[in-house]
C-alpha cells in the first residue's frame, strides 16, 4: 500500500474556555492567535467574533498550512492536509498559550475529548477487495441484468465496502463510518483508492496495510 495524499485530517476538540484574567478583549485575543498561527483569514467584525461558529483559515504551525480552525461554543476543529499528529501539537500548544498567555483557563468537559477524521488517496493492490469475493455471483447477477437492457457489457467487480458502528449505542460524539472504496472517475487499472477513518492518520494506515494483506 503506497500512500498518496492526505486528503483531510481533522480533529475535533471539546472543553470550554474560562477567563481568568478580563484584561484581554475578545478583539485582542482574535489578534493575537491569528499572529502566532499566522492566519490570513478571519472574523473582520465583533459580530463575526461573537457568532457560533467562528472560523481562521490559512495558518502555520509546525511548518504545516492548518487550513481551518474553527471554535464552537463547546471546543474547536482544526483541518490540515498533514499528517494528524501535528493537530493534535497544535490543540496542545494552543491550550498551553491561552492559559499562559492570555490568562484564559482550560476546562475539560468530557472524558472523551478528541475524536479524529482522515481521509486518504492510496494506491493499493487490487487484491484488497478480495474480501468480498463472496459477492462474485452477484456481481454477475448485476452485470447479466445491466447488458440485456443495455447491449453492453461491463463487468460489475467490487468498488469498495463501508463499515460502521451502530450510533444509537454512542453518546457523544459519532465516529464517521470506515470506507474504501477505488477513486470515483478513474479506470480500476489505476489501483488507486479513497478511504475515510474515524482514526488518526497513523492509525488509518495500519488498517488499510492489513486489509491489504487480506
Amino acid at each position: 500500500m503506497k500512500l498518496r495524499a492526505i486528503e483531510e485530517s481533522s480533529l475535533v476538540a471539546l472543553f470550554l474556555l474560562g477567563r481568568k484574567d478580563a484584561k484581554t478583549s475578545i478583539v485582542e485575543m482574535a489578534v493575537q492567535l491569528a499572529a502566532r498561527y499566522q492566519f490570513q483569514k478571519g472574523p473582520q467584525q465583533l459580530s463575526e467574533l461573537t457568532a457560533d461558529k467562528v472560523v481562521f483559515e490559512l495558518g502555520s504551525f509546525d511548518g504545516v498550512t492548518i487550513q481551518a480552525f474553527e471554535i464552537y461554543n463547546d471546543g474547536i476543529v482544526v483541518k490540515a492536509f498533514h499528517n494528524s499528529d501535528v493537530l493534535d501539537r497544535f490543540v496542545d500548544d494552543l491550550k498551553a498559550w491561552i492559559e499562559a498567555e492570555l490568562g484564559g483557563s482550560v476546562i475539560e468537559t468530557h472524558a472523551v475529548n478528541r475524536m479524529y477524521t482522515s481521509r486518504l488517496m492510496v494506491e493499493m493492490n487490487d487484491h484488497a477487495l478480495h474480501i468480498l469475493d463472496g459477492l462474485s455471483s452477484i456481481n454477475e447477477m448485476i452485470t447479466s441484468h445491466v447488458e440485456n437492457a443495455t447491449g453492453q457489457r461491463a463487468e460489475f467487480l467490487p468498488f469498495g465496502f463501508i463499515t460502521a458502528p451502530d450510533e444509537s449505542l454512542i453518546a457523544g460524539m459519532k465516529p464517521i463510518p470506515f470506507r474504501l472504496e477505488r477513486r470515483n472517475g478513474l479506470g480500476f487499472a489505476t489501483k488507486l483508492f479513497f478511504s475515510a477513518a474515524p482514526l488518526k492518520t497513523d492509525a488509518h494506515i495500519e488498517v488499510l496495510n492489513a486489509i491489504e494483506r487480506l
